[in-house]
């Protein structure tokens, strides 16, 4: 995968304040790749015909004034109002697009209610082809530290040459959790022997392997590694399923977190 495989990338955002830094980004990686940038506003439900005319009106030029504010020259996004579920029309949307990146914010929290997933990025990572960044950070310049979190069957190799393409100057740590103490020297061992059978070397790379148990062992590495990215190889043996584990790690909101849909 080199950038050219990144043609368009489409921010999804909510007009909120908080919106504005999945356009920021969005804008950073369109112009990184020398990609086109869409952005789009989903307004929920139908509406009364002459009514929904005027407010997709206002959206637009909302979403206008958004947009003009990270173009320039070399950045002229295109922008978009629809109608109905977010989730299902950012998917239809992007695949009319052909959207090789999706970008949104992590779902709104209550400070009361337990982490979880939004429906729409829940429909997102499930349903569509393209990867998915999930914007939680106000910084939009180019990512530094990124840690990868491999689970040891999937394409480790892969995994990293499409990280580079997103952020081809950032250093990559690579987090394994295992089950027991005892079993800490192999998971490193086989950790490494993944980067060496790669081409890669296992000294060009950060390795963080822990018994602490998924999230605390994660937590840990990116506050070491002061990440600014989690890179999160979703797809693979299991037929496209996000899975129980990446969706609990999605819900930590630890960072901005890139999930690799294309096949892994």
């Amino acid at each position: 995968m080199t950038t050219a495989d990144i043609k368009r990338v489409l921010a999804a955002t909510d007009l909120l304040d908080a919106s504005r830094h999945v356009v920021r980004r969005s804008a950073q990686l369109a112009r990184s790749l020398n990609a086109d940038l869409s952005v789009l506003h989903v307004l929920s439900g139908n509406g009364v015909k002459g009514e929904r005319g005027a407010e997709e009106q206002r959206t637009c030029q909302a979403l206008t004034r958004q947009a003009d504010a990270i173009a320039d020259v070399d950045l002229r996004p295109d922008v978009k109002t629809r109608h109905g579920v977010p989730g299902a029309i950012i998917e239809v949307e992007g695949e009319r697009a052909e959207a090789d990146l999706f970008v949104l914010g992590f779902h709104r929290e209550v400070s009361s209610a337990p982490k979880r997933l939004g429906s729409t990025m829940s429909h997102l990572l499930l349903h569509t082809d393209a990867d998915v960044l999930l914007v939680r950070s106000k910084e939009s310049g180019p990512y530094r530290s990124i840690v990868i979190a491999w689970d040891g069957s999937k394409d480790l190799q892969s995994a990293i040459e499409r990280t580079r393409v997103y952020a081809p100057a950032a250093d990559i740590a690579v987090f394994l959790s295992v089950s027991l103490s005892r079993e800490l020297a192999a998971g490193e061992d086989k950790l490494r022997r993944a980067l060496t059978a790669a081409g890669l070397s296992p000294a060009d790379f950060s390795v963080h392997v822990s018994a602490d148990g998924l999230l605390t062992g994660l937590r840990e590495a990116l506050r070491e590694e002061n990440a600014d990215l989690l890179v999160l190889p979703t797809r693979g043996s299991q037929g496209g399923d996000l899975g129980y584990v990446a969706s609990e790690i999605l819900s930590q909101r630890f960072c901005d977190t890139l999930c690799l849909h294309r096949r892994v």
